[in-house]
């Protein structure tokens, strides 16, 4: 299959259901068939629509949907070709000012005997203009994922052929006709899985694979830099966020990932995994990184003790570059019982704000109503805000799977009563070596607990000096003026 097993396939569904307003809108799509679909990309066009590619959960079709500025979702181009799973997975709009856009993904024949390449060129009305199937001749192994990057005249793709490791994995040059140019195997057989590819900035003809090796589990995520030709030029590995003794390092097979950002370097989302004697937990980070891939600051999306976090599975990070500043989102989903699978229990979906600096504009919980609603990807809008799809499992009532489209503006309103907008209160800097503030919330008193929830400090107000603590992870519980209850993670350096 070309869809990560790790990722947790959730569906879709399709009769129209809207409610939207001037500050957002929430809309959901069910199949009238009772057709499954599963989201993969989002873009935003010229005409201010959304265009959304989706495959059924065998493969054998794939759609564009468009969605308007008001939240309203119509169907487009069916894709299918006789004997073949199709998947488009990625979109992306030609950089030559004509609005057309090009859907890239793969094929592979039901009996698992051949796979392709798929470009299908669409104009800026949705109309199939040119379809391209080209086979992967050089290897025999079917496709089991595949991550695509733009160029000035082209693509880029990470094709990973084989379901046993070591897998093999392949740089692919395509043409903006959806021409094979060049290709070449990454001679790493300890690469697992990759996340994402990316443009190195400044012109030098270089990109970035954001992947998943094996090893040392504390040095497992790293970049690897490549050249127009293929050829591989550097490595270098995230270190360990080690603080007091906690073991904290990114641990990723797929959801996170790495884009550029303005010409300032490099902009994270990943998962973060903490290991200790006594938990083995999961949370989300935001990360920046300067051109030479030095960390220059990082934020952990706090949560409580009892959830587990993840970035939205094929694209968590955007941003929108504003006249005076510019907006940086992330979009994680949060598991509130630690249960698995996943979508057998209730999730909702939680965003993130922050400005240049990686420091928290707001951040905020929606759709809690006790559904499990999965983000597959976002993008940052043109008016500042963020959009936002995925797919809801009403696993206690229907078991119905629908897609979704959550629309947030910049202040991180949707404007719909019917979806609640939870202000979560989280802390800044962090980690923090001595002033720490709290934010989203008007604070009230604050109780602070170390891993073995032994109470060690207690404060009241939005700002505390914790330069006496000791270095490690703390539990924050927060009282608002309000007498609600919010539980945060803060790392002490």
């Amino acid at each position: 299959m070309i869809k990560n097993c790790f990722l947790f396939v959730l569906f879709l569904a399709c009769h129209f259901s809207l409610a939207a307003q001037e500050k957002g809108f929430y809309s959901v799509y069910a199949d009238p068939e009772g057709k499954y679909w599963s989201p993969f990309d989002v873009v935003e066009t010229d005409s201010g629509d959304y265009w959304v590619s989706v495959s059924n959960y065998t493969g054998t079709e794939s759609k564009l949907f468009s969605i308007s500025p008001e939240g309203v979702f119509s169907e487009g181009v069916v894709v299918e070709e006789e004997g073949m799973r199709v998947f488009v997975t990625r979109l992306f709009e030609l950089q030559d000012g004509s609005g057309d856009v090009v859907a890239l993904g793969a094929c592979q024949s039901v009996t698992n005997e051949t796979s392709a390449l798929l470009c299908l060129h669409l104009d800026s009305g949705m109309n199939e203009v040119r379809r391209r199937i080209v086979p992967f001749s050089f290897e025999e192994e079917m496709v089991k994922d595949i991550k695509f990057m733009q160029k000035e005249d082209g693509f880029f793709a990470a094709v990973t052929f084989g379901q046993q490791f070591p897998l093999n994995i392949y740089l692919v040059e395509i043409s903006n006709e959806g021409e094979i140019i060049n290709n070449a195997r990454c001679e790493m057989d300890s690469l697992m899985t990759v996340c994402n590819l990316f443009p190195i900035q400044g012109g030098a003809n270089q990109f970035g694979m954001f992947a998943h090796t094996s090893g040392s589990s504390h040095a497992s995520m790293g970049v690897l830099v490549f050249d127009y030709d293929l050829s591989l030029i550097s490595r270098s590995y995230f270190p360990q966020w080690d603080c007091g003794g906690n073991n904290m390092y990114l641990y990723d097979h797929g959801n996170g990932c790495i884009m550029p950002f303005q010409d300032d370097g490099f902009i994270l989302s990943s998962r973060l995994r903490e290991f200790s004697e006594t938990h083995d937990d999961m949370s989300s980070i935001f990360a920046k990184f300067d051109n030479d891939f030095t960390m220059q600051s990082y934020t952990v999306i706090g949560h409580m003790n009892d959830t587990i976090d993840y970035p939205a599975f094929y694209n968590s990070v955007d941003y929108y570059v504003h006249s005076d500043n510019s907006s940086i989102y992330q979009c994680t989903m949060q598991n509130i019982n630690y249960d698995w699978p996943l979508q057998f229990a209730p999730m909702h979906i939680m965003v993130t704000k922050a400005d240049a600096d990686l420091n928290i504009e707001w951040q905020k919980r929606f759709l809690t109503d006790g559904i499990a609603y999965t983000p597959f990807t976002m993008t940052a809008s043109s008016d500042g805000g963020c959009l936002i799809i995925g797919e809801a499992f009403d696993y206690v009532h229907d078991q119905q799977w629908n897609l979704f489209a959550l629309k947030i503006n910049a202040d991180g309103m949707v404007g719909i009563d019917e979806i609640r907008e939870e202000s979560l209160a989280f802390v800044y800097p962090n980690p923090t070596t001595n002033i720490l503030n709290i934010g989203g919330v008007e604070a009230k008193e604050t109780q602070v607990f170390n891993v073995n929830g032994q109470h060690v400090m207690s404060f009241c107000g939005n700002q505390a000096d914790v330069a006496t603590l000791v270095a490690g992870i703390y539990l924050l519980k927060i009282t608002d003026s309000g007498g609600l209850e919010h539980t945060v993670r803060m790392m002490k350096k």
